[in-house]
């Protein structure tokens, strides 16, 4: 357990809110939570256990959230939250969350900043969400973004508010001990998949484009819960003999053969942060070229840098852009070591949580002195 000591009477007091702690979020906490001078308390539902079974220090139990109304949620216990003892109150900016909006306006009734943290854009985000989500951050001191783009986007688009971004990225220590080093010569012709086998996914496009003669030579694993009605998709295509289906794989340990194992990552809808995971394998990408319609993580991927893109929902030259990436071992090297720089400087835990310490401070700081961010 890491030990974040007493916190001192010149702590930063830092409370965030959140629906549930997932275990992605854990080592993001936890490098707060060890920053000297940030006090970190977070409150939630739930958080994913430690291997000991106990919950971390910094986590504080919270309601659930329950669906009041159509489209409005609400946490038990939020708005009863004690802020004497909070400097900054950190929340998730989801619009349909009621209660942060009251206790939002309770902090600001005491003077407490309040930083909206969250998307600003996630697939297929149109302008109403996002025209929806600027008046709600009028609530508060400032804005959190998962990526620098998004913050970019929020500015261009008028945003009055400081706004900054963590660039959302994973835990990458456990994998820089477990990936081994990529030489596209020497693994087998095969792409990997990694993600939940949803309508978002679109994962019938790549059982499609696996199936056509231009990526006939091209086999594919698969890390993900397979219904049998997707693998006997894959058997009426012709294409199930290059489809390795690994099933869930929830530890480091397990994924890493698997993405050792192969040449490219291929993800062929809206894809998140299964892009980072691969990167941090020093996987090449391969994406479709509408950016609008990818989850915020897409900001880690740059064409023609770190993979290459295909027509969105073009089977054909999904095919055929697989084919020829997967044939091009030069060019795949450079694309890897390009995608294992950008996880290490930018897309990780232990960034994004010296990017959030550093912003919540210039937050109390600008309360403070009643400047800018």
């Amino acid at each position: 357990m890491i030990e974040t000591g007493i916190p001192t009477s010149n702590d930063l007091r830092v409370a965030v809110l959140q629906n549930h702690v997932p275990h992605y979020r854990i080592a993001f906490f936890d490098s707060i939570a060890a920053t000297p001078g940030i006090d970190l308390n977070v409150h939630a539902a739930r958080v994913t256990p430690r291997a000991d079974g106990c919950d971390p220090d910094w986590f504080r139990r919270l309601g659930e959230t329950r669906s009041v109304a159509k489209g409005i949620d609400w946490q038990e216990g939020a708005t009863a939250l004690d802020l004497s003892s909070v400097d900054v109150l950190v929340l998730s900016a989801t619009i349909r969350t009621a209660s942060n909006l009251v206790l939002a306006r309770r902090a600001r009734k005491r003077g407490i900043p309040v930083i909206w943290w969250g998307h600003y854009h996630s697939a297929g985000s149109r302008g109403l969400a996002k025209g929806l989500r600027r008046i709600m951050y009028r609530l508060g001191a400032a804005v959190l973004f998962y990526t620098d783009d998004e913050a970019g986007q929020y500015g261009a688009d008028g945003g009055t508010l400081p706004a900054s971004a963590l660039n959302n990225g994973i835990d990458t220590r456990e994998i820089v001990g477990l990936r081994t080093p990529y030489d596209a010569a020497t693994r087998p012709r095969r792409a990997m998949f990694i993600g939940r086998l949803t309508e978002k996914s679109r994962f019938d496009l790549l059982l499609q484009a696996l199936a056509r003669p231009e990526a006939a030579s091209v086999e594919l694993s698969v890390i993900g819960d397979a219904p049998d009605a997707i693998r006997a998709r894959a058997e009426t295509l012709g294409c199930a003999d290059r489809v390795l289906w690994h099933g869930p794989r929830f530890t480091e340990a397990e994924i890493a053969p698997i993405a050792n194992d192969a040449r490219v990552f291929v993800y062929p809808g809206a894809v998140g942060l299964s892009l980072v995971h691969a990167m941090a394998y020093g996987l090449p990408v391969m994406v479709h070229d509408s950016r609008a319609d990818h989850m915020p993580e897409i900001a880690a991927f740059a064409a023609g840098t770190t993979g290459v893109t295909f027509a969105r929902e073009d089977v054909t030259d999904l095919a055929r852009q697989l084919a020829a990436l997967t044939d091009d071992p030069e060019r795949l090297n450079a694309y890897s070591r390009a995608a294992l720089d950008t996880v290490a400087t930018r897309f990780n835990t232990q960034a994004m949580a010296a990017r959030f310490c550093d912003w919540v401070r210039a937050t109390a700081g600008a309360q403070q002195t009643g400047g800018p961010a």
